[in-house]
């Protein structure tokens, strides 16, 4: 299969939001970032510091913001039975198991952003205590989820 990008063009509208985000990181040493603190205000468990996993607190908050009902959960397998089974569709949720390099050991969820045979690009955040686009394994995909349209 060859590469699949998404262009930015025809992006759903829970990734245009994630797009103005890419760069937002973690801070080191004692003061967290707000903006992190913001995204996990989109969740049940409120506003936390930017060192408690962040994954799952912004795609919840991306998908707040256009209106779309998130798991509201900071975990990342909260995304396992959320909305309807999907492809490798642009924008999909994509949730890893908990070996993926990012889930310390609890899992980790992103959007797909693109496909090239046995890897896949996602643009999530606490991707390296950031937002950013990483290549995984597709191998490694344990759910793809797409919000519930029916």
């Amino acid at each position: 299969m060859s590469l699949r990008l998404l262009d930015g063009s025809g992006d759903p509208v829970w990734v245009d939001v994630a797009r103005r985000e890419l760069h937002v990181r973690e801070r080191k040493g004692k003061a967290s970032n707000p903006r992190i603190s913001e995204y996990h205000a989109a969740t049940r468990g409120g506003e936390a510091p930017d060192d408690v996993p962040w994954c799952s607190s912004f795609v919840c908050w991306c998908f707040e913001q256009v209106g779309i009902r998130s798991t509201r959960s900071k975990a990342a397998s909260s995304w396992l039975t959320w909305g309807q089974e999907c492809g490798l569709e642009p924008g999909a949720v994509v949730v890893f198991g908990k070996h993926d390099p990012d889930a310390k050991g609890t899992g980790h969820v992103a959007f797909l952003m693109g496909v090239d045979g046995d890897k896949v690009l996602v643009l999530g955040g606490n991707q390296g205590d950031r937002v950013c686009m990483a290549w995984r394994p597709r191998a490694s995909i344990v759910a793809l989820r797409a919000p519930d349209t029916r």
